[in-house]
């Protein structure tokens, strides 16, 4: 497993995605995951959001 903090834009969140697409289990931390709750309904599974 993976954690990433402030991956909700930009870098962080590109990064996510590039994890996710090769097969990674990602876990990610940020104050703002409206980004990362529709990639994770609209392609991946793999992926745990935490709100902090």
């Amino acid at each position: 497993m993976i954690l990433i903090a402030g991956a909700n834009q930009g870098i962080g969140y590109h990064f996510v995605k590039q994890l996710l697409e090769d097969g990674n289990f990602v876990s990610v931390l940020d104050i703002e995951v409206n980004h990362l709750i529709n990639l994770k309904k609209t392609i991946f599974q793999s992926i745990v959001v935490y709100i902090g």
